[in-house]
């Protein structure tokens, strides 16, 4: 559930290097040609050109046009103009369809890449029960943030310069958290490091490389290299959980991170490649590349801090992961929702275009609010049916509080996968500024509404409160992924 998800949408094009803008456009459109063999629409040769990381600024240095729609516009000119090219698009349309869903392999692989820290987190469980909780919520707030925002730039370098420098951003970045991070251990209150202040060292910053990891593996598309690694930690956990894992010298946890480690470093294979193209050693990064930047971020810190409120106000004995269990079952979900988004919305441009479907965008937008709409009702009947019996006569005798809270932590988790869902749909959309507050909308909504009712206190009281804020934020998302993209035709 990451920037990813809606920035790599194709191979990123080479940025030819010590040639004209002149000769820059068709070169670019040469190698951009094998990918646009069934475009017909400007505004979707723009949003690949975008997602590739090509904008504004460098459309207007390096290829003599004002901003990417002119320069999407240049190459599908060029690419009408070129007769190998429309033989290729006639070979594809005469070809076989394709096979359906082609987003599916990869949406499966990255959920299974998302989900491999909770598995490896539940065999685990013996050194995280010894770890303060607010050790490694902490580091899942600033491991998350940091993994949106450098991965936006690191797609933005690896775009102009190749895999190495955006490696090498990427982990320069992740060293200075993790040192902050230790000196913030170190130098902090005894409470943070508990008990056991290595277990707790090792815990977190086991937690940082796997952010870290993930993040360049989206960068330089490496997931399932990186998945094949981890795979033998994967399996040992498994074994662990079920209690057939062979005897060894080590601890369980100990072997777990043992078996980590190579997996963990195989991400980082691209740090000696040498740069391509232009620019500096790590890439060009100029002002209008840290807005997005930004609102990446947002997005990260405002996803990690109402995944670690639910999580918290939810229950906190074994029945924690039944709580969990709609974010768990949503990350599969998730992908393959904006992945059927994009090729969806694609598809139904080109019927727009080619058979003058005009009702084709306005179809999958109502599709997709729906599918959005799905978390908001079975969370918020949820919170009713509860909140309903407790406020009756007869609650005490229904209902006991634990299984209140349980329920009401589900409704939670159910509805925050929804938001999750239109914070995707909004950034696939680049809408980015409406992704970021969507995203902040459970955060702070839930704090103001504890600031009103609940004497500021946000705790397991409060949890009635975080309820309606998810529910406001969600039906807001639902609202916008309604609303018409510009482009589109009003209704």
């Amino acid at each position: 559930m990451s920037a990813s998800s809606v920035l790599t949408g194709g191979t990123p094009p080479p940025t030819p290097a010590g040639v004209g803008a002149a000769t820059a456009v068709p070169e670019l459109a040469e190698r951009l040609a094998p990918e646009f063999l069934d475009v017909v629409d400007v505004d979707e040769v723009a949003a690949r050109i975008e997602a590739a990381g090509i904008n504004d600024r460098v459309a207007a240095g390096r290829f003599g046009h004002p901003d990417v729609f002119s320069l999407a516009d240049a190459v599908l000119t060029h690419l009408h103009r070129d007769y190998r090219h429309q033989l290729a698009r006639r070979a594809v349309r005469a070809a076989p369809p394709a096979p359906p869903r082609p987003y599916l392999r990869q949406a499966l692989l990255r959920a299974a890449l998302y989900l491999t820290p909770l598995i490896l987190a539940l065999a685990a469980d013996d050194a995280l029960r010894r770890t303060p909780w607010q050790a490694p919520a902490a580091v899942i707030v600033l491991g998350w943030g940091t993994g949106q925002l450098l991965g936006y730039l690191g797609h933005v370098v690896a775009a102009h310069r190749g895999p190495g420098p955006a490696t090498r951003l990427l982990g320069l970045g992740f060293l200075g958290v993790a040192g902050a991070w230790l000196m913030a251990l170190v130098s902090g209150p005894a409470w943070l490091l508990g008990e056991e202040p290595l277990i707790t060292a090792v815990v977190t910053t086991t937690e940082l490389a796997f952010f870290a990891a993930v993040a360049t593996a989206l960068v330089t598309r490496s997931e399932a290299a990186l998945l094949r690694w981890l795979t033998p930690a994967i399996v040992a956990a498994a074994l662990s959980m079920a209690g057939w894992l062979p005897p060894s010298p080590l601890p369980d946890d100990a072997l777990l991170l043992a078996l980590l480690v190579p997996g963990l470093a195989r991400a980082w294979r691209w740090l000696p490649e040498p740069a391509t193209g232009d620019g500096g050693r790590l890439g060009r990064i100029a002002g209008a590349d840290l807005l997005p930047a930004a609102a990446y971020m947002t997005i990260g810190l405002a996803q990690a801090i109402s995944f670690v409120m639910v999580w918290r106000l939810g229950p906190v004995d074994g029945s924690a992961a039944v709580a969990l269990a709609p974010l768990v079952a949503a990350v599969p979900a998730l992908e393959l929702f904006i992945g059927w988004h994009s090729a969806a919305h694609a598809a139904s441009l080109r019927a727009r275009d080619e058979n003058d479907e005009r009702d084709a965008p306005r179809r999958v937008r109502r599709l997709a609010a729906a599918a959005l709409a799905m978390p908001l009702v079975l969370g918020g009947t949820i919170a009713w049916l509860v909140l309903a019996e407790a406020a009756s006569w007869q609650a005490s005798a229904l209902v006991a509080d634990a299984d209140r809270r349980l329920l009401l932590a589900v409704s939670a988790g159910t509805m925050l996968a929804g938001i999750f869902g239109a914070v995707l749909l909004m950034s696939a959309r680049r809408r980015l500024a409406a992704a970021a507050a969507l995203a902040a909308a459970p955060v702070l909504g839930s704090v103001a509404l504890a600031g009103i009712y609940h004497d500021s206190r946000l705790d397991a009281g409060a949890l009635p409160l975080v309820v309606l804020a998810l529910l406001l934020s969600l039906l807001a998302g639902v609202a916008m992924a309604a609303k018409p993209e510009e482009g589109e035709d009003a209704e």
